[in-house]
């Protein structure tokens, strides 16, 4: 008799959970291209700072929605070293890495796109000047690592964490502070 897949309220909830964050990052995602092809339409270019500041966006958003659908990762120490492992042979025997090999070591990738993500905030800090960060408190208060005061922070709050960050330098651009 075949076995029957048993799917455990944990999942269910796992599964509400990614849906709330792929909607949440797609919200993001629809409101940086509606910027965009407002401000085209109305043929108002960004400022070279401007157009940092958007792109820079855009890679955040992309890494944020691609740790999105690795998140039911199970992270250890070990578990990270051994797919970091995993991920350079793969990337030394075949010259190439497509979403399935991201799938395939997701503990890994994860991190990897978080931490982009989160890297890349820290580098818009540099794009608005004091005055306007102050506008934008979760902005200046995001802090890439992922331990805070000796205390490891839980994946997802991290992910939003950037988000929010994130969306606060959106609010920055959108009202002409880039």
């Amino acid at each position: 008799m075949p076995k029957k897949d048993n799917i455990k309220l944990r999942d269910i909830n796992f599964c509400i959970g990614l849906n709330s964050h792929r909607s949440e990052i797609l919200k993001f995602l629809v409101d940086l291209l509606d910027l965009s092809v407002g401000r085209r339409k109305r043929r108002t270019a960004f400022s070279v700072n401007e157009k940092e500041i958007f792109t820079t966006l855009v890679g955040i958003g992309f890494a944020l929605w691609r740790a999105v659908f690795l998140a039911n990762a199970e992270r250890s120490p070990e578990g990270i070293v051994e797919n970091a492992e995993r991920v350079l042979k793969r990337l030394v025997e075949d010259n190439s890495f497509a979403y399935q090999q991201e799938k395939d070591f997701k503990a890994w990738m994860w991190g990897f796109h978080v931490n982009d993500a989160a890297f890349r905030i820290e580098f818009l800090k540099s794009r608005f000047n004091a005055k306007s960060l102050k506008k934008e408190p979760v902005l200046v208060n995001f802090v890439a690592r992922p331990v805070l005061n000796n205390k490891r922070v839980n994946k997802w709050e991290r992910w939003e964490g950037a988000l929010e960050a994130a969306n606060g330098a959106f609010r920055l651009l959108k009202s002409g502070v880039g």
